[in-house]
């Protein structure tokens, strides 16, 4: 007799949850007992984000379904736009939660597109797992978004064991919640990296000289225009003519588009070797990392996954504002002047000679049997009506 397989439905919007999901989808591939469906949508559709579905099929992955929620044309980098996009991305989501059975829906961090996923989800009575939970990023919308996704959930995989102990002060049952450390850095374990030729020729770049990677995005919650939230990064980089610059694109989050226009004009006026590029790619970013002499910017990455590599990471705003960091992150305001001391320091002969020792708080990159294990017994629970978790006093 053959078992009725469990579907686990998960969501992947860009190019970052993607690299993040990689083994967790592996591993879910490989099941007996689960019938995987990706959920492709948003960013990874769209050409000006680098139309980066073609990554998830090469890498032999089958596209259950596309959403194509992206608002185009003129105010597509408004905060309207992005209004708009998680209304007809929730729609989406519902008719095919609708169409389609679903045991699990899958989805991860913080972006508008997964709360679309996960309101539809919940009103369609669909159990939802969530990873990257009870994280804080003071300086964007995604804060919030985040917090709301983990309400709505009935399983939490987190990245740190602060970040179980808030998910469970917000209500969660303690067994529901397990730290199983940052997804993304299991790429970095478990599979052998690009080597340097390969990398230089892809890139054009010439890993002999130093190298500035660079990933800026919009800070949803700032006073300041997008515009003016580049230029103090742009008149730093000034400061360090003698780097090669790689810039990868901002998401689409408001101002996201504005942004990569100033720095891309920037690319074209400055002298030197420099690249941009929307979208590196799972394992060819990973492989980067290992010859770049600082990142910069306001990328959860430099965060989490950079610190394994024990490179230095110069953090600009309130964008991951809260967020745990190591040693290796030097954090700066969003001024030109406290962006170029940071560099400094980060280049400095001091602090290089600490990166060694460095220590990443998001874990070992174990993280994708954890998660599917808890999936697999969740399933095959009775899967209890989740109650709010109170806290008590002892």
């Amino acid at each position: 007799m053959n078992r009725k397989k469990n579907t686990v439905a998960v969501v992947t919007t860009t190019r970052a949850d993607y690299g993040i999901l990689y083994w967790t989808l592996k591993t879910l591939q490989n099941r007996d007992d689960i019938a995987l469906k990706i959920l492709a949508g948003g960013m990874h559709l769209d050409k000006k984000f680098g139309e980066t579905i073609e990554e998830i099929q090469s890498d032999g992955f089958s596209i259950e379904a596309e959403f194509d929620f992206l608002k185009k044309g003129h105010g597509r980098d408004s905060v309207l736009s992005m209004v708009e996009s998680m209304a007809t991305a929730t729609t989406l989501f519902a008719q095919y939660l609708n169409n389609n059975n679903v045991d699990m829906l899958l989805l991860i961090g913080d972006r508008f597109e997964m709360f679309a996923a996960a309101q539809a989800a919940l009103l369609m009575q669909v159990s939802v797992a969530h990873i990257h939970g009870g994280e804080i990023t003071e300086g964007a919308v995604d804060d919030a978004i985040r917090h709301c996704i983990s309400k709505i959930a009935c399983l939490h995989f987190t990245s740190t064991e602060q970040h179980r102990r808030r998910v469970i002060q917000m209500g969660a049952r303690p067994l529901s919640v397990v730290n199983v450390g940052a997804p993304s850095l299991e790429s970095i374990i478990r599979e052998p990296l690009m080597d340097r030729v390969e990398i230089e020729k892809s890139i054009d770049l010439d890993f002999s000289q130093p190298l500035l990677l660079i990933t800026y995005h919009s800070e949803t919650l700032s006073s300041l225009s997008p515009d003016n939230q580049v230029k103090p990064l742009i008149e730093a980089l000034k400061l360090f003519p003698e780097f090669q610059l790689l810039i990868t694109g901002s998401n689409a989050d408001a101002g996201g588009l504005i942004i990569s226009q100033y720095l891309q004009d920037y690319l074209n006026r400055r002298r030197g070797r420099h690249v941009w590029c929307q979208s590196l790619g799972r394992k060819r970013y990973l492989s980067i990392l290992q010859y770049v002499s600082v990142v910069v910017g306001n990328s959860s990455s430099g965060l989490i996954e950079v610190p394994s590599f024990c490179k230095p990471t110069v953090n600009i705003g309130n964008r991951q504002k809260g967020r745990e960091s190591a040693a290796s992150v030097i954090h700066c305001e969003m001024v030109t002047e406290s962006i170029v001391k940071a560099i400094q320091k980060a280049l400095s002969y001091e602090f290089q000679g600490g990166l060694k020792t460095i220590k990443n708080p998001y874990g070992k990159g174990d993280s994708s049997k954890e998660i599917v294990s808890a999936l697999s017994g969740w399933l095959g629970s009775s899967r209890a009506v989740e109650k709010f978790y109170d806290i008590t006093d002892k």
